[in-house]
């Protein structure tokens, strides 16, 4: 039997390495599984539902989302609903009436892809892209297949309890919105 050298060893660990990698950045560079979930407003008494879609048994073929109130007995009603689109991340203001949606997996060009849309009882009134909320388009951190323009996680975008949304951008920009009306309220430099 044939006996290999160090470097071949080597070379064949190296390349096993580098394959394993690529084929788990690829993975992990792929959009998440759209799922159902509740949005519950800070009241309480209110939320929003979002359905991916094909995930009912009535044939529904998009996907939709619905707004309830809760009820003191309980029981729930039906406020409004959306349907023809999907967001792994919504607002609900405290009244119900009002909704953010976030935009998608970012891949489009930046003056195309949404940033956010503001909703009042289920109809889209405003709505900005990504290159409205960016100074420089440029500054976006891109991977093989999307770009991050905003900064997830130290807790943003969030809505806070005067129903104020706040998403931190890439260029470290703190921008404010009115989340009932839509209107960009303020952008600050962000300061931890």
């Amino acid at each position: 039997m044939p006996t290999r050298s160090k470097a071949a060893v080597l070379v064949a660990g190296i390349a096993a390495v580098v394959l394993a990698g690529a084929s788990l950045s690829t993975w992990a560079d792929s959009p998440a599984r759209e799922t159902q979930y509740v949005e519950v407003a800070e009241s309480g008494r209110y939320f929003f539902v979002m359905l991916p879609a094909g995930t009912a048994d009535d044939d529904w073929r998009e996907a939709r989302g619905y707004a309830y109130e809760l009820k003191r007995d309980g029981s729930m009603e039906e406020l409004w609903s959306v349907n023809g689109w999907y967001s792994f991340s919504t607002f609900l203001t405290r009244n119900g009436r009002h909704l953010v949606r976030m935009g998608p997996w970012a891949s489009r060009p930046p003056n195309e892809e949404l940033a956010a849309a503001f909703y009042t009882d289920g109809k889209e009134h405003t709505r900005y892209t990504v290159a409205d909320l960016l100074e420089d388009t440029t500054n976006v951190r891109r991977s093989i297949s999307h770009y991050q323009w905003e900064l997830n996680g130290k807790g943003f975008p969030r809505l806070t309890s005067n129903d104020r949304l706040q998403i931190l951008t890439i260029e470290n920009v703190l921008i404010t919105f009115d989340a009932t009306s839509g209107e960009l309220l303020k952008r600050q430099t962000y300061e931890n």
